[in-house]
């Protein structure tokens, strides 16, 4: 239930006497539809509570800690930018209905914050000295727009004229105590729905990826299980090799592996030479044998992450409170900046891409990204640098940089092709085959998105072992080189 002209007029009295001639110091947003306004005064404090919910709106001093995660707003910014530190001149109930205002004085200038607590039409302005609209929340439609000057809305039939409250009749804030102790269950609920909405969507949609991919994989199973008997077909074809001729589409010859005499018809692709058409079911048996561990491994991982996002569901949806939630997880939004702010300070000016120093103190570049894989390849590396990608796995561009007039070493090689391993969907088997090539014989194919190259005359391979321990050395010789 909203709150009623009368409450918000004892709430207002209970705040002239607290409230004017205090600070800002900070506002926040507990949920999409709420702000919390930090004053200081003195050694005390106080938080005035904003919320715009349609079914619990109203303004009051809170006192219960109101855990929150959303992000901040226009409102909130601009608040900031312009009252942050300023004093609190007077709070007002307007024309006592359902409206009051918050001016605040910083020097010679003056802003107002004024809430219209009309449930779902509900909006909180920010006006300047002019009385003029400068910011506006939450985002909803709105009979006044940016740079109009603030008019309340026509008075409702059967208000009273407001009525000068007595302070005195409610000492200790107990309007204000009894309006929080009244709504707090309420919103408490609502924001955990919220927050539990906000956070369990990604977890939802990663579960749905998930699920997709699992699907994916077992029908690339399935397909490859019709190769698992293709090496006693090539067996026996080879066996009776005298007997194939181009442009047959099948042959019939003795079946060398059941023992009792008997034939077996085999398909034969008719475009093909006979010694083609055995190495075709030698081939196919390859990528049956290779690809069955890649497919029971990227299953493996897809289950194990399926898991851990669903206990992370789990723990989510049965929160009783906000706070809950958040012990847990942090909030998106701000703490995500700052982290990303802070990431950001501890990487060397100018660091784009990961960077690792081998052995021989060659400089082996590692895209993150498709932009990054593409870039490196294409605007960074000479053409006689080396480039390494994980055979048939997606995964990061490696480049080794190569100096005029020499050559790469072999150990510098085999710690680029680690790194190629690493960071690719094959790292879960810590081994690997990669292509490498000159950068030289690259091309980008037409139309293509960023982080695609194809390799002119198929390139080289090479297969390796990933050492975390070459890889933790060649990144800290790069960042004892970045420090120097």
């Amino acid at each position: 239930m909203n709150i009623s002209a009368e409450e918000l007029g004892a709430i207002v009295a209970e705040l002239k006497t607290v409230l004017p001639g205090a600070r800002l110091k900070k506002m926040t947003k507990p949920s999409s539809l709420e702000w919390l306004l930090r004053f200081r005064k003195g050694a005390e404090e106080y938080s005035l509570l904003i919320s715009m919910s349609p079914e619990n709106c109203r303004a009051h001093l809170a006192f219960h800690e109101y855990a929150g995660f959303a992000p901040p707003c226009h409102l909130v910014s601009t608040l900031k930018k312009l009252a942050e530190g300023a004093r609190v001149e007077s709070v007002e109930q307007i024309n006592g209905d359902r409206l009051f205002s918050v001016a605040f004085g910083y020097g010679a200038e003056t802003v107002s914050l004024v809430a219209e607590l009309m449930g779902p039409r509900g909006i909180v302005y920010l006006l300047d000295g002019t009385g003029k609209v400068i910011a506006m929340g939450p985002n909803r439609k709105s009979r006044l727009m940016p740079g109009v000057p603030y008019a309340p809305p026509p008075p409702r039939e059967g208000v009273s004229p407001p009525v000068e409250q007595d302070a005195s009749v409610s000492p200790g804030l107990t309007a204000n105590r009894a309006m929080d102790g009244k709504y707090y269950e309420p919103s408490e609920l609502e924001r955990l729905a919220e927050a539990k909405k906000a956070l369990t969507a990604p977890l939802k949609a990663e579960l749905k990826k998930l699920s997709k991919s699992r699907v994916e994989i077992a029908r690339a199973r399935q397909e490859l299980a019709r190769y698992a008997g293709h090496k006693k077909l090539g067996d026996t074809l080879q066996a009776s090799y005298h007997q194939l001729k181009k442009g047959e589409r099948e042959v019939t010859v003795p079946d060398i592996y059941t023992g009792e005499g008997g034939d077996i018809t085999i398909p034969l692709d008719p475009a093909l030479a006979p010694a083609a058409n055995v190495q075709r079911y030698y081939k196919l048996y390859r990528k049956y044998e290779k690809g069955l561990p890649r497919t029971d491994e990227e299953l493996a991982a897809v289950e194990a992450r399926e898991k851990k996002v669903s206990e992370k569901l789990e723990l989510i949806m049965s929160a009783a409170t906000p706070a809950e939630i958040f012990n847990h997880f942090p909030p998106p939004g701000e703490p995500h900046a700052k982290q990303a702010q802070a990431t950001a300070k501890k990487q060397p000016a100018g660091a784009k891409y990961r960077r690792f120093i081998a052995s021989d103190g060659s400089e082996i570049l590692v895209g993150r990204t498709d932009r990054e894989n593409d870039e490196i390849t294409f605007k960074v590396a000479n053409g006689r640098d080396l480039w390494l990608h994980a055979r048939d796995y997606p995964g990061s561009h490696v480049v080794a940089r190569v100096q005029k007039g020499s050559e790469l070493s072999r150990a510098t090689l085999i710690e680029a092709a680690m790194l190629a391993v690493h960071f690719s969907k094959a790292s879960a088997s810590g081994k690997g085959e990669v292509v490498w090539s000159h950068v030289k014989d690259l091309s980008r194919p037409k139309n293509a998105p960023p982080g695609k190259v194809f390799v002119r005359g198929g390139g080289n391979t090479v297969q390796v072992k990933v050492d975390e321990a070459v890889i933790k050395r060649m990144k800290q010789k790069a960042a004892g080189d970045s420090v120097a």
